[in-house]
């Protein structure tokens, strides 16, 4: 007759098949775990809470102690798969069963604080005694996202209504001058001297009116200049109110109105008169937009009260000179450096002295043309660079020649 094979339970038989009694209480689990066994151990006496191993009597003629009737000390399952050593020494998962109710009788441990919110963990005590305190590093944080949240609004909300405040006259005058770039400057062409072609964009700069003996000279100092830009105010009736002209505009505050401006006889007029307060009110023109004067100068053509004609020139500072040549360069910083310059002229009636006879002063006052001159082949004006400058030429006190 053949050997039976010896099989065990499985592990999930054997983990609800505790019998009763043998000093093991009954157990009311309804699932199944499983464990890590402790590695490198051997086989210890079981405790009082586990089943003994049956010894194995000699004298039975089975070649099993285990046995798949009823009548077996402990009950064979059919299906299992652990060999008979596996029931004295387990490695591996070993399973066993769980009873949840064991958990919730249990008293808490230190785990369980950890998913009661109520509960207050050591780390997260303070000693208030009595009163909240407030940690320096907090109010650290708070303080910095405060100051960024400033920065930040005072960054993009306002420095953009700053600007658009402080930049919106010059904003206007540009937009509505077809005549400027989107930079806000104006591009200017240069001429040889007696270069008579008043063409493409030069007849937008330079007054076509003026005469080819201006468009260029060699100075005395042998240096070659051109033209570069230049009003000779051959347009009569011309108005200077806000937006009638691209390159000028009346002053319209105080004791200066663009009413007391006008062109008139190829002159540029600035009427004089007095209100019934006795006040003087006259005319002052501005540039509408600055000029980047590179090492040059400007000259500007007035008329005396005697009726002859004579010259201002600029180059840092007015010089006025009777006896000057046809070529003459006056001399100064704006020979020498990049100049953003900002020209008014006119008659600045806030200028005149309280009780001052009408009878005293001129009815009108004029000039004949503006002109800007800069080096002939010069790389140009640098704004990025230049220092800005207002220049200013009151009709009334105009500069006089040298004492002799």
């Amino acid at each position: 007759m053949g050997r039976v094979i010896a099989r065990i339970p499985s592990e999930e038989t054997r983990a609800f098949s505790h019998p009763p009694g043998l000093n093991h209480a009954p157990s009311r689990a309804s699932m199944i775990l499983y464990r890590y066994a402790e590695a490198n151990t051997t086989p210890s006496l079981p405790s009082s809470n586990e089943v003994l191993i049956p010894p194995n009597p000699s004298h039975l003629a089975r070649s099993s102690m285990y046995s798949s009737s009823g009548d077996s000390v402990v009950t064979v399952s059919s299906d299992s798969k652990y060999p008979f050593s596996s029931l004295a020494y387990e490695r591996g998962l070993v399973a066993y069963a769980y009873d949840p109710d064991l958990d919730e009788k249990a008293p808490p441990d230190e785990e369980d604080m950890m998913h009661d919110p109520e509960q207050r963990y050591h780390h997260d005590l303070r000693k208030s005694k009595g009163r909240e305190s407030f940690d320096p590093r907090g109010l650290f944080n708070i303080g910095m996202l405060i100051a960024m949240v400033i920065a930040i609004l005072v960054l993009f909300v306002g420095y953009p209504a700053i600007s658009f405040y402080r930049d919106n006259g010059r904003t206007l005058l540009i937009t509505g001058n077809l005549q400027i770039n989107s930079t806000g400057q104006l591009p200017l062409a240069g001429f040889s001297p007696g270069d008579n072609s008043l063409s493409g964009t030069t007849a937008n700069y330079v007054d076509q009116s003026t005469p080819s003996s201006a468009l260029g000279f060699t100075g005395i100092n042998n240096v070659d200049y051109v033209l570069v830009f230049s009003d000779e105010f051959n347009y009569t009736g011309a108005t200077y109110q806000p937006h009638d002209n691209p390159f000028w505009v009346g002053r319209n505050s105080g004791q200066s109105s663009p009413n007391m401006i006008t062109a008139q006889n190829s002159q540029l007029e600035f009427n004089v008169t007095q209100t019934a307060s006795g006040e003087f009110v006259s005319g002052i023109l501005d540039s509408a937009v600055s000029f980047c004067l590179g090492d040059g100068f400007i000259v500007v053509g007035a008329q005396a009260s005697d009726g002859s004609e004579i010259q201002y020139f600029w180059a840092g500072s007015w010089q006025y000179t009777n006896a000057a040549p046809a070529n003459f360069v006056p001399g100064g910083a704006s020979t020498r450096e990049d100049l953003d310059v900002n020209l008014s002229v006119g008659v600045f009636a806030n200028t005149i002295p309280s009780g001052t006879p009408v009878d005293s002063l001129q009815a009108t006052y004029s000039i004949d043309y503006v002109r800007y001159y800069a080096p002939q082949g010069s790389s140009g004006c640098d704004l990025r660079s230049a220092k800005s400058v207002t220049v200013q030429l009151n009709l009334l006190s105009p500069p006089q020649p040298p004492s002799q």
